[in-house]
């Protein structure tokens, strides 16, 4: 592409500094929006928004692996609310992350 996006190689730090929000991430890196989304299109096949949000599940899934609490894996995934983490979680996979392998359920105690 030769544009200045085509160094960056910080991609999740940087969605996780703009707070996963695709506007604020292209201003980080001085450009439009629709920059941002022609590149991400090109490179990974995917808008930004979308990346965020598998990048997010990635890391809330990794979270559930280490048998994280729900609230544990939406934190880690950058979710200020668990609610919000299981809505996008359940959308994706089609059950809640309180019945994924490790997952432990917010409500219950640990056994």
């Amino acid at each position: 592409m030769g544009s200045r996006l085509d160094r960056v190689t910080d991609w999740p730090e940087r969605a996780r500094d703009a707070n996963y929000n695709a506007t604020a991430l292209a201003k980080a890196c001085s450009v439009t929006r629709r920059t941002l989304e022609h590149f991400f299109l090109a490179t990974k096949g995917k808008t930004p928004h979308d990346w965020m949000v598998e990048s997010r599940l990635a890391l809330g899934c990794a979270a559930l692996n280490q048998m994280k609490l729900v609230k544990e894996a939406a934190a880690a995934a950058g979710y200020e609310h668990h609610a919000s983490f299981t809505r996008t979680y359940k959308a994706s996979f089609g059950m809640p992350p309180s019945q994924a392998g490790g997952a432990q359920n917010s409500s219950s105690p640990p056994t």
